[in-house]
C-alpha cells in the first residue's frame, strides 16, 4: 500500500554470529553488500530460480540464522540478537543495504519474495533505449 513499515531506512544494529568455528560481525563473515537474514531456511522456499539468481547476480549474502545450539552448520545467532530482533517484530525476514540501513522486512515467505522483487525494481538500470540521449557539445559560430 506504499506505507513505509516500522525501522524501515533505520540503521540496523550489529551483532555477533557463528559460522563454522569463527564467531564475529556478521558483515566481517559475509564481507558486506547487501544481505538477507532470515529465520531458517523456510522463508527462503518462496524464492524462484530467477529471485535467488538476482541476489547472486547483486553479491547478496544469503543468511539463514538459526538459534545457539541449533545442529544445522548455518549461522549460528550467538546471543539471540538478530532472530530476538526478528521475532519481536513478527518478522521472518530482512534484506539490510550495504550501508547497514534496513531495505525492508517480511512476515512470511511470500513477503520475502515481494521484497526481493521491490528490490531489482529499484536497482534495475534503465534500458539503453530507455535513455536520455546526451546532447552534442554547442561549439560557437565564427562571426563572419
Amino acid at each position: 500500500d506504499g506505507t513505509r513499515a516500522a525501522n524501515v531506512g533505520h540503521l540496523t544494529p550489529q551483532y555477533p554470529v557463528t559460522l563454522g568455528d569463527r564467531t564475529a560481525l556478521l558483515d566481517d563473515l559475509t564481507g558486506g553488500g547487501f544481505t538477507v537474514l532470515t529465520d531458517g531456511a523456510a522463508p527462503l522456499n518462496a524464492l524462484d530460480f530467477a529471485e535467488r539468481d538476482f541476489l547472486i547476480g547483486i553479491g547478496a549474502a544469503i543468511v539463514p540464522l538459526y538459534a545457539d545450539g541449533a545442529s544445522v552448520g548455518g549461522y549460528l545467532d550467538v546471543p539471540g540478537g538478530y532472530l530476538t530482533h526478528l521475532r519481536e517484530h513478527g518478522h521472518v525476514a530482512a534484506i539490510v543495504r550495504p550501508d547497514f540501513y534496513l531495505f525492508g522486512t517480511a512476515t512470511d515467505g511470500a513477503g520475502l519474495k515481494e521484497l526481493v522483487g521491490q528490490l531489482r525494481d529499484q536497482l534495475q538500470r534503465p534500458a539503453a533505449t530507455d535513455r536520455v540521449p546526451v546532447p552534442e557539445p554547442l561549439t560557437a559560430v565564427a562571426d563572419q
